[in-house]
């Protein structure tokens, strides 16, 4: 099931401004200890522009290392900047407005199946694709509006 817990991390805030001012959007933040102090963070960021490179990665990481670095202790962190990948899996509601006109797939449950389509839009309670395809089915259509609470599973495709 999707979460919507992208904004409420608590390094969000100053990681998303860090990344709007690059020309970038914080796509997931996660982490996790190693042994009883060591944090582990992954950081997923995506180019507003173009196709993201290993540059974008670089370039946030020595943007955002030193904020991380003063906030949990330089010794205590080890940080990976990562691309979303191909067929990257969206876990938060945030991430469907970070994908607009990207051509996804979601798994909705009353469907039992999996919808194609471009999404052109995402507001607080639903999405909408365009050009959809119900790939059980192989019935088409224009538009087609998805309640989060009916997706499963989401993917970029």
């Amino acid at each position: 099931m999707l979460e919507n817990k992208l904004k409420e991390n608590r390094y969000y805030p100053m990681l998303s401004k860090l990344a709007d001012g690059l020309g970038l959007n914080v796509i997931s933040i996660s982490s996790h200890k190693i042994g009883l102090t060591e944090i582990h963070m992954v950081i997923t960021i995506m180019n507003k522009e173009q196709i993201t490179s290993i540059s974008d990665c670089e370039k946030f990481h020595r943007a955002s290392l030193p904020y991380l670095e003063a906030e949990i202790g330089r010794s205590l962190l080890s940080m990976e900047v990562e691309t979303p990948g191909i067929q990257h899996a969206i876990k938060d509601i945030e991430e469907f407005r970070l994908f607009l006109n990207y051509n996804i797939k979601v798994y909705v449950d009353n469907f039992s199946s999996w919808i194609r389509g471009k999404l052109t839009s995402a507001d607080e309670e639903k999405i909408t694709l365009s050009s959809y395809v119900i790939e059980d089915t192989d019935k088409t259509g224009n538009d087609i509006q998805i309640r989060f609470d009916e997706i499963h599973k989401a993917k970029i495709i």
